[in-house]
């Protein structure tokens, strides 16, 4: 990713009508980067007492075999110590037989790795992004079954990278659903310039002295342009914002 902007992978996607195609040229970015295989989920319910289909998959996990147990038995995806860890986690899971993850794992927990074994897989990573509003989680899986330190080696280089880049293409799909919608979000000018701030990193305070308002009406704008793009947070606004074009930084 010498050439890496956090809004790439959204980019593609939204300038498609197809997101399996987009998807295809991620995952083709991400097999030279290293990562021989991946998954992404989007709309992943994070209630651990079901197991429920995603709004939308791109892949497969593991391999087909995998998926079928998956899908014929559920007891299989519920006690997956790594799946239980994303799903209240935002951190970028690295998962290896061994590792700091596999020991802070009960030994009930660490022998479910016997199931990865028995497909090959030699080391995983999961990328987890949620949404917390919706009760929902997005996430993007890697692993090998050949290439252990490449894995982790690719890993290390550009796992902050590829977080921002999952982000915003969960980001860019809800933004494919807001923008068929039938009612689009609008916001006012006066919304949109607090946005704009939000987006380059500005602080409230900043933002109130560089508009001359006060603080908590720069906080109302804000919170009403979070509530019409139905957003979990003002970093979360501001993204969907840039993404629907109804702000331009």
């Amino acid at each position: 990713m010498t050439s890496y902007h956090p809004l790439d992978w959204a980019e593609r996607l939204l300038v498609t009508d197809e997101p399996k195609r987009a998807w295809r040229e991620i995952l083709a970015q991400l097999n030279r980067l290293g990562l021989e295989g991946a998954t992404f989920v989007f709309g992943q319910p994070t209630g651990t007492k079901g197991v429920s289909l995603p709004e939308m998959k791109f892949g497969v996990f593991l391999d087909q075999e995998w998926d079928r147990r998956v899908h014929e038995d559920l007891e299989l995806a519920m006690s997956d110590p790594v799946a239980r860890r994303f799903l209240v986690s935002d951190s970028v899971l690295q998962v290896e037989r061994g590792n700091e993850l596999f020991l802070s794992m009960s030994k009930e927990e660490q022998a479910f790795y016997d199931n990865y074994d028995e497909y090959g897989i030699q080391a995983g990573t999961v990328w987890p992004v949620h949404d917390r509003k919706a009760g929902l989680i997005h996430f993007l899986v890697t692993w090998t079954k050949s290439d252990r330190l490449g894995h982790l080696s690719a890993v290390s280089r550009f796992s902050t990278d590829i977080h921002v880049a999952v982000t915003y293409f969960s980001e860019a799909l809800r933004v494919r659903q807001l923008a068929k919608s039938e009612f689009p979000p609008v916001l006012s000018p006066r919304e949109c310039e607090c946005l704009l701030w939000v987006q380059a990193g500005q602080s409230t305070k900043q933002i109130s002295d560089r508009l001359n308002i006060g603080d908590n009406t720069v906080n109302e704008y804000v919170a009403s342009a979070i509530r019409k793009l139905n957003a979990s947070n003002r970093t979360q606004a501001a993204a969907r914002a840039t993404m629907l074009r109804i702000i331009h930084p």
